[in-house]
């Protein structure tokens, strides 16, 4: 019987998947995402532009649509293939533990570069994008590492 890899190797596992093959298939399938949705007109929903001229509503949607929802696929796919490799690579370990550590850490990473940020003028979608993908890593971490068998408690 194999013995049980310790989750601090996962762990470390997970955030060396992140960062090199995790963010290079996400930005590939982030490119993918845009390329098929495009950059068209900032969509207007009650006709407020055509009207009275006011587009706050659409750089809203905008931001969410075009700069969050590519940044969420790039987040998303990352988190994804780290959980995959970890669960190959560390077998016996707790996944679920691991990605939940390795998200942890990444959120306290960008929490760190986002308050870094208000000190700058700096662009508003490089923030919503931030976001987005930390939200998008935490979906793709969770939603693998919650399919990894996890280990019974040994009595």
């Amino acid at each position: 019987m194999a013995r049980a890899k310790p989750t601090w190797l996962a762990v470390i596992v997970c955030v060396i998947a992140v960062i090199v093959p995790g963010l290079i298939v996400g930005a590939a399938a982030s490119f993918v995402f845009r390329m098929f949705a495009g950059r068209e007109r900032a969509p207007d929903p009650f006709g407020l532009n055509m009207f009275f001229g006011i587009d706050a509503i659409s750089k809203i949607l905008s931001l969410i649509f075009y700069v969050g929802m590519s940044a969420w696929v790039h987040g998303a796919i990352a988190g994804a293939v780290a959980a995959g490799l970890t669960r190959v690579i560390c077998r016996g370990a707790n996944i679920l533990k691991a990605a939940s550590i390795t998200g942890a850490l990444y959120t306290g990473l960008m929490v760190l570069v986002l308050l870094l940020s208000l000190s700058v003028p700096s662009n508003t979608s490089d923030s919503v994008a931030t976001v987005f993908q930390l939200v998008g890593l935490w979906c793709g971490l969770i939603s693998v590492a919650a399919t990894a068998p996890q280990l019974e408690a040994s009595t």
